[in-house]
């Protein structure tokens, strides 16, 4: 029998497109597939899963809709490199990264908050630096609850970070370095701005510490006008011991504001007021009735209405140079609305 005869090979030119066509493929889909790494405050974090099956659905139908087109061209993940901020409308939050100052990682970034709005304070520059507590993230309910109500009327900058306090203190120098760069914090137009930063539980402990770095650092462009606000400062630790000695530390120069629940065992008032009265920086005091130090409250539809209104209240204390006495909210089950007035440690 005569020898089969074989096909010709391909030309080597042809291999090679094929390959190079291979690979492109390969790489768009993982682009696709891969999950955002951080979601905009406020929002539900999206199930990886399902996010798959949705783009999957939407490749193979041939007669999509131009509406579904479009749902599933926003299912993909917005990039998160560093600088990059994703265009949002002026009420969303705007997400990037970070990086410097000593950050062994980009740390992810979220705006909140506008450019303006009916009751901007005057000089308009305040811009507050914010974190989450050790076992949360930018998306747990009290700084979602917080920030929301901060940004109706002054803007923010929350920034995620780990469980490890020394990592926590370096993400606030590096936010605090970017404000000045974009000439957003501190002196603007040559005149002298506000720095104002803050956390809760952890976070706050950070905030101390980075507040009494930066005042510690006179670098041409950083403002010695600091305010702090502390959301739940864990005062009591673990073992009992009392972590007050960096609030006492603090200078004159430093305003701050403690935000805290009647039920926080990790922040008796009564201890509280105490350490208030050997500190040389001033302080004020927005008591939530009965919140513990979770911030969660009685009954449920109460929690984030209280929250968002601790973040109206600190805002309203940014842009006030002395407050004068300390207040009480809670919510009022007869009227179903917050409510508000002064406190003092006798009416507990």
């Amino acid at each position: 029998m005569p020898p089969k005869r074989r096909a010709p090979a391909e030309p080597l030119s042809a291999q090679v497109a094929k390959r190079r066509s291979t690979r492109s493929l390969t790489k768009s889909a993982r682009v696709v597939k891969e999950p955002p790494e951080s979601q905009p405050i406020g929002s539900k974090v999206k199930d990886p899963i399902s996010e798959k099956a949705k783009l999957s659905k939407s490749k193979s139908t041939s007669s999509a809709t131009p509406s579904m087109r479009k749902s599933s061209k926003s299912a993909e993940p917005k990039s998160n490199a560093t600088g990059d901020v994703a265009s949002r409308n002026a009420n969303d939050p705007a997400t990037f990264k970070i990086a410097g100052a000593g950050l062994k990682n980009p740390i992810p970034c979220q705006r909140f908050g506008r450019e303006g709005g009916k009751k901007k304070h005057e000089d308009g520059k305040e811009i507050l630096i914010f974190t989450h507590g050790a076992g949360g993230t930018l998306a747990t309910p009290a700084v979602v609850n917080f920030c929301t109500g901060f940004g109706r009327f002054l803007r923010g900058l929350a920034f995620q970070g780990t469980v490890n306090l020394a990592a926590r203190i370096k993400g606030f120098h590096a936010c605090a370095e970017y404000l000045v760069d974009e000439k957003e914090w501190g002196y603007v137009d040559g005149k002298k701005g506000k720095m104002v930063i803050g956390g809760r539980s952890m976070g706050a402990r950070a905030a101390v510490t980075a507040a009494k770095e930066m005042l510690g650092e006179e670098k041409e462009g950083k403002s010695n006008d600091m305010n702090l606000i502390l959301v739940s400062y864990p005062l009591k630790g673990p073992k009992d011991d009392i972590r007050d000695r960096i609030l006492i530390d603090l200078s004159k120069d430093v305003r701050i504001l403690f935000i805290t629940g009647d039920r926080d065992s990790m922040c008796p008032l009564d201890m509280l007021q105490k350490v208030r009265k050997k500190m040389k920086a001033k302080s004020w005091l927005i008591v939530v009735k009965g919140a513990d130090h979770g911030m969660h409250v009685k009954p449920a539809k109460a929690e984030k209405v209280l929250g968002e209104m601790t973040g109206q209240m600190a805002a309203e204390w940014t842009g006030i140079p002395e407050r004068k006495e300390d207040e009480v909210v809670w919510w009022s089950e007869k009227k179903e609305e917050v409510e508000r007035e002064k406190w003092s440690l006798k009416k507990t």
